[in-house]
């Protein structure tokens, strides 16, 4: 095989493993911004709730939610610095 044959099939490797790590972030951006829709929609539901069970419940999803939005935002981080070798 040629060198041109060699590089642009290792060109084109390259730039299929960058377009899916661009769109796994941008699918991951995605779901954290829904996610983080879920989490106001349920704070705003506990400012109301007014029954033991309910708030239960409400704090329940939060802790979840919120816990769920910690672990993505660091997979993203962690994503968007792979390629770059300074961090």
């Amino acid at each position: 095989m040629g060198l041109s044959k060699l590089i642009k099939n290792l060109q084109e490797l390259l730039n299929t493993k960058e377009s899916r790590q661009l769109k796994r972030i941008q699918t991951l951006e995605d779901l954290l911004r829904q996610l983080k829709d879920k989490e106001q929609k349920f704070a705003a539901r506990l400012e109301v709730a007014d029954d033991a069970h309910d708030i239960k419940r409400l704090k329940r999803r939060l802790k979840v939610c919120r816990a769920q939005l910690k672990k993505g935002q660091q997979a993203l981080f962690e994503l968007q610095n792979l390629d770059d070798p300074s961090v």
